[in-house]
């Protein structure tokens, strides 16, 4: 992780953080859940100015075809 890296934390640490200590691991999934937030509202953003791998890219992770599973 990148986080890891810039802080100086060694990920061994940091995994042992998220297992121990349920206010940092609950600090941690608050981050990753902004993370996805903004990623999605990039594509959505891509989706809305026509962007056609990016429509395929939503179609084929929430519609995907029930013939293929």
């Amino acid at each position: 992780y990148l986080a890891c890296a810039n802080t100086g934390i060694n990920r061994s640490t940091y995994y042992r953080w998220k297992e121990a200590d349920a206010e940092f691991r609950e600090q941690v999934e608050e981050v990753m859940e902004a993370q996805v937030d903004f990623v999605e509202s990039k594509l959505l953003s891509a989706i809305k100015g026509g962007d056609t791998t990016a429509i395929i890219f939503y179609l084929k992770t929430k519609r995907p075809q029930p013939w293929l599973q």
